[in-house]
């Protein structure tokens, strides 16, 4: 059987990527979640929706412990500098 808490992992991981947007207090629950999955889709999450006030958010994720979430979070800055056309 799976546990609650894979579960809920599995659930979050899974949809998150079909939210449309998400209120700021929901991204930094989920960036501040114990699960690197979590943290990770969110990163990804940031990367395909990109917006310049969700950049400090990003750059908490890309100094991650954990490499799957700080590589997707580099992408997600480098994502939103991009579309912001925001100096490193």
């Amino acid at each position: 059987p799976i546990s609650r808490t894979d579960y809920r992992t599995f659930l979050l991981t899974t949809y998150l990527p079909l939210s449309a947007e998400l209120r700021g207090e929901t991204k930094v629950m989920l960036a501040r979640d114990k699960d690197f999955f979590v943290r990770e889709a969110l990163a990804a999450y940031l990367e395909q929706r990109p917006r310049a006030d969700d950049l400090a958010l990003a750059d908490e994720l890309a100094r991650d412990r954990h490499p799957q979430v700080s590589r997707r979070a580099r992408a997600a800055v480098a994502a939103i500098r991009k579309k912001s056309r925001l100096a490193p």
